[in-house]
């Protein structure tokens, strides 16, 4: 059967389930049922599934590299929300990357608000997991006791949002607030995907003029792509205008933490329901003055005191690490107005076979915990 037939089949089978389901089954059991389908779906879109394989696995196989050629003999950890089938676990899994402790656990921490149990439950086959929280992250974090607290720092973090990074509530902001905090200067991965608002579009504006009001190099690098320094200017494709401003929030908390930010992957990609998605892999790299490469793999910082006035008066970097992190800062954001952004749409629409491929692959992950 050709490529393009097969493209033709995944769809008419997804319509096909959808009447199956709108059609036999009662109306409680058939929500219930379309939710799965539509969680099923969503695993199996080739989209996504090209942003698992680049902008998490080899991104994350590349990193561990770096970690091994430093010396880090431990197993590294892993820190995700993992949906109802785990898709990414699975996929580092299949793919050997994963580490066992030695007690034989995976060395793999998740929170996931409805599917946190569930899940650490069907992992038991594989040894089972560090920990495990049915808590909202921000709730989570802020909870000394917890057992997901207990486990930082991690090696990678996977915050796959479904929602904006920012939102009225901030829950998102402060979990991304917390990571920062409890990973204590140690480097990492950061694999950060969420969606774009419009609801949010005044508050992002406020962030960007702001920006272009108190830093020159990125003023310099907005006005040279948009000719002009009118932070409305990058509306009319509010996606692309997104991503600017969340990497730039990443890479403000690297310069409060004292990091390096290097962004190894930057996409965009339309699910089927409409919306789009934004996705960056960013590595958090610490400014130390420590010789062994090792030791960048290891916490640098004290826990955060839980008072602010006691981390105004003992939190404050050495001044070197300020210089550098502020000038990496400034060549990082520099860069964001003319950086290349993927569009995975695009991209997967000039390459049938690689598309077929990832449908196939992403099916077969579906079930691997069965």
């Amino acid at each position: 059967m050709s490529e393009k037939s097969e493209k033709e089949k995944w769809e008419l089978a997804k319509k096909r389930k959808s009447d199956v389901i709108s059609a036999n089954i009662p109306q409680l059991v058939r929500r219930e049922a379309e939710a799965r389908q539509q969680i099923s779906t969503w695993n199996r879109e080739p989209l996504k599934h090209y942003v698992r394989r680049v902008g998490w696995e080899s991104v994350v196989l590349a990193f561990l590299t770096k970690l091994r050629a430093c010396g880090v003999t431990r197993p590294w950890k892993y820190l995700t929300f993992p949906g109802p089938d785990a898709l990414d676990i699975g996929l580092f899994y299949q793919k050997r990357l994963l580490d066992v402790t030695p007690d034989g656990k995976l060395s793999v921490a998740i929170c996931d608000r409805e599917n946190a149990d569930k899940v650490a439950l069907r992992l038991q086959k594989f040894g089972g997991v560090l920990a495990s929280s049915e808590k909202e992250l921000q709730d989570a974090l802020i909870d000394p006791h917890n057992v997901l607290v207990q486990e930082f720092p991690f090696d990678v973090i996977n915050l796959d949002f479904c929602n904006s990074l920012i939102r009225p509530n901030r829950n998102n902001l402060k979990a991304l607030d917390q990571v920062f905090a409890l990973q204590r200067g140690q480097g990492f991965l950061l694999l950060l995907t969420s969606r774009p608002d419009q609801n949010q579009r005044d508050e992002h504006l406020e962030i960007l003029a702001d920006n272009l009001r108190n830093e020159p190099e990125f003023q310099e690098a907005y006005t040279g792509k948009y000719l002009t320094n009118n932070p409305r200017a990058c509306l009319n494709d509010y996606t692309t205008f997104t991503q600017i401003v969340f990497s730039k929030i990443i890479a403000r908390y690297g310069r409060i933490f004292g990091y390096r930010v290097d962004e190894h992957f930057t996409a965009r990609y339309r699910k089927l329901d409409g919306f789009d998605m934004v996705s960056h892999s960013f590595e958090l790299d610490p400014i130390v003055g420590r010789r062994q490469c090792a030791a960048k793999y290891e916490p640098r910082l004290p826990l955060p005191p839980r008072d602010r006035v006691e981390q105004v008066l003992r939190g404050e970097l050495p001044q070197k690490v300020r210089q550098e992190a502020e000038m990496g800062y400034k060549r990082f954001i520099a860069n964001l107005p003319t950086r290349q952004v993927l569009n995975v749409n695009e991209f997967l629409a000039g390459q049938q076979a690689l598309f077929v491929e990832l449908i196939n692959e992403a099916a077969s992950l579906e079930t691997w915990l069965n």
